[in-house]
């Protein structure tokens, strides 16, 4: 961890890595050391009061396929928070990649990429959920991948810390005043403003098809569509003909109402992934794969003197 007192001239900022709807992540070495972060920008007119929430999560989250926080302080405007650096890509665009690239990894009688992917992202939200707590907003942009096929979670600012005097199970509900997340990957609960660590297997069953079909699950549907498709739970209806039995089962089951909807418990011993080793996955024992991922464009003409003007 940073010490307390970090501040925004102890970084010498080297680039734009991302930008979201309420921040801005840039690449930024740690003068004393010469280590590199990712470090969030996040306006405080804007987003302010979800900020500490989410910083207090991540610090209770300490786990290999989640981003570690190692840092947060704040200017007159901003807040930042400063997490490790993943060397990768946001898995949004990684799977586009290998549509060109590598197609035989999405193969019906493979699966090899979902059903890598998918382990490494169960394994994290069983941590989560074991711990009363949940993320709310998993999808391909939220994950980063590193080039060895390794994931990290990262985005907690919606995520929750659940009421540990209740017995947290798969089907238990909690009341929100207004819903949050991605469209497309609200569960039929989240529309009704309530939510659970079922909304994560949702979310997780969403993003499952996504990685074997390669397209997105709402593609071309218009947003009172996709809203009706979910509250209704008609998103099976979706599932392509050409998905194989297997993993159209698992997915029949993980969209389905609350009380029905598969645990993390019944998805890990679900026949999709009889052959995975899940301590091996958790140890990260292998390389996955060997991507060369290709050059994007590093900010490298933006001058410094502009990008820390962006931060003060």
């Amino acid at each position: 961890m940073l010490p307390d007192n970090t501040k925004i001239s102890d970084f010498t900022l080297i680039k734009i890595l991302g930008t979201g709807t309420f921040s801005i992540v840039y690449l930024a070495k740690y003068n004393e050391n010469g280590v590199l972060y990712a470090l969030k920008k996040i306006s405080k007119d804007k987003y302010g009061e979800n900020v500490e929430r989410e910083v207090k999560v991540m610090q209770r989250l300490k786990h290999p396929f989640i981003v570690s926080v190692e840092g947060f302080f704040e200017t007159d405007n901003h807040f930042f928070i400063v997490t490790e650096y993943i060397d990768g890509m946001e898995l949004f665009y990684f799977l586009k990649d290998i549509k060109k690239e590598k197609p035989y990894l999405l193969n019906r009688n493979n699966y090899q990429l979902t059903r890598s992917i998918a382990s490494q992202i169960i394994l994290a939200l069983e941590f989560m959920h074991n711990n009363d707590f949940v993320h709310l907003d998993i999808k391909p942009e939220n994950i980063l991948i590193n080039r060895y096929g390794y994931v990290k979670i990262v985005d907690f600012g919606f995520a929750r810390k659940l009421n540990t005097n209740v017995k947290n199970e798969y089907g238990t509900l909690y009341r929100t005043d207004k819903i949050e997340g991605t469209i497309e990957y609200l569960s039929p609960e989240m529309l009704r403003k309530y939510y659970g660590k079922c909304s994560d297997i949702w979310a997780l069953g969403i993003l499952i098809l996504e990685i074997c079909a390669n397209i997105p699950l709402f593609n071309g549907m218009d947003k009172q569509t996709i809203l009706s498709t979910i509250k209704r739970c008609k998103t099976d209806k979706l599932i392509s003909a050409n998905l194989h039995t297997t993993i159209k089962d698992l997915l029949v089951n993980i969209f389905k109402f609350p009380p029905d909807r598969y645990s993390i418990n019944k998805i890990k011993k679900h026949s999709f992934f009889k052959n995975v080793d899940w301590v091996n996955v958790l140890m990260r024992t292998e390389k996955l794969y060997d991507f060369e991922f290709p050059k994007t464009k590093d900010n490298s003409e933006i001058k410094e003197e502009y990008l820390f003007n962006q931060l003060v």
